[in-house]
């Protein structure tokens, strides 16, 4: 139960830092592309007052450690979100196994006589293969719909045109694909 609020947690941190790295591209580009205009951000005066920066190339090359850092925290925090999904259905699993173990050798003798205890065995461990892939797959979903509300809703912020033209692309798209595969499947 914690070990899933902890992923929750992580899950919704994951989402905005990559709010924060899809906002923070727009302003990184226009730093690099016209050095000569930053000065005029409230965000970058004020970065130059506690940098004590006296010239752009320090003042670029700042933003660039900053956005480089940005990135590589929201990446780390993205693997252990895999690394900790992994381990959590992994943990479901192992716990949902061994009740079952536990119902199969604790029932009464005559159940144990009349079954094979080898299908048993066989059955459960295809089924907890399945129930594992499951869990993982629903976790998964979870941090995808996270993530791209999160990054819809930092497209919607910066501009709705975006967002909208970007939704419409994404559907044709995938409706596209669906077609193409939906007579495959059949």
């Amino acid at each position: 139960k914690y070990s899933i609020i902890r992923l929750l947690i992580f899950q919704v941190l994951s989402g905005f830092l990559e709010m924060l790295s899809l906002a923070s591209v727009v302003p990184f580009i226009y730093v690099i592309t016209n050095p000569k205009n930053i000065i005029d951000s409230f965000i970058i005066r004020d970065l130059i007052l506690i940098f004590n920066i006296e010239n752009n190339l320090s003042l670029i090359t700042l933003i660039t450690i900053i956005f480089i850092l940005l990135i590589i925290i929201c990446n780390g925090i993205r693997l252990y979100n895999l690394w900790l999904t992994n381990s959590i259905a992994s943990k479901i699993t192992s716990d949902f196994s061994t009740k079952c173990y536990a119902n199969k050798i604790y029932s009464n003798y005559e159940d144990h006589i009349n079954s094979n205890s080898s299908d048993f065995i066989a059955l459960i461990t295809n089924y907890i293969i399945k129930t594992t892939d499951f869990i993982y797959s629903f976790l998964q979903i979870v941090y995808s719909l996270i993530i791209l509300f999160s990054l819809v809703f930092t497209l919607i912020i910066y501009s709705w045109k975006i967002a909208f033209t970007c939704l419409i692309i994404f559907s044709l798209f995938y409706s596209l694909i669906i077609i193409k595969f939906k007579y495959k499947l059949n």
